[in-house]
């Protein structure tokens, strides 16, 4: 998770928050603990390289100890649509399509920071290079609880004296990921 604040939330709903990258003593602090799913979804741009060493750790760590155990988790990378490059089309426009698997990497068109991040969800997949089970989440904006980009809009909503005006051109494709 990205705030350690929002740990006693994420515990009570049965998941064990790991503020990450983390330390591999955490892990032994856990007692017998087993997971069927390790979510990343942390981000470091100013390291992005050194971070992604961290989160591999962070994932491969906690997968051994499920698979000791005789569970098989599967994880779960959160890396962003960014990885597809910047999306220009509007409604209405023939060239628009939907990202899907087929769709092709282009982090560098976007930003030589994304870079990184986008490498590193490919070699989640590559089974010479990741010997467990992994799903690369390439949403847009992601849309859930206080630690989403879009918390302090609903922070300020929810206030009920504020009006949220988000401005843009109506036909451009404004969309998120509801968590």
């Amino acid at each position: 998770m990205r705030r350690e604040a929002a740990a006693g939330g994420l515990a009570r709903s049965e998941i064990h928050p790991l503020v990450g990258p983390i330390d591999e003593c955490l892990l032994d602090s856990l007692g017998d603990v087993t997971f069927d799913v390790v979510v990343s979804n942390t981000e470091d741009p100013t390291d992005a390289s050194g971070h992604l060493a961290a989160v591999r750790i962070m994932l491969d760590k906690p997968v051994a100890r499920s698979e000791t155990a005789g569970r098989r988790p599967l994880v779960m990378f959160s890396s962003g649509c960014k990885d597809y490059g910047t999306m220009t089309h509007k409604h209405g426009d023939p060239a628009l399509a939907p990202h899907t698997e087929e769709s092709p990497l282009a982090p560098a068109s976007a930003s030589a920071v994304l870079v990184p991040r986008c490498t590193f969800g490919a070699q989640l997949l590559d089974k010479a290079a990741t010997p467990y089970d992994a799903v690369v989440l390439r949403p847009t904006i992601v849309n859930g609880l206080s630690s989403s980009y879009y918390g302090s809009l609903f922070e300020l909503a929810a206030r009920g004296r504020d009006v949220v005006t988000i401005v843009g051109d109506p036909d451009a494709v404004m969309h998120s990921v509801n968590v």
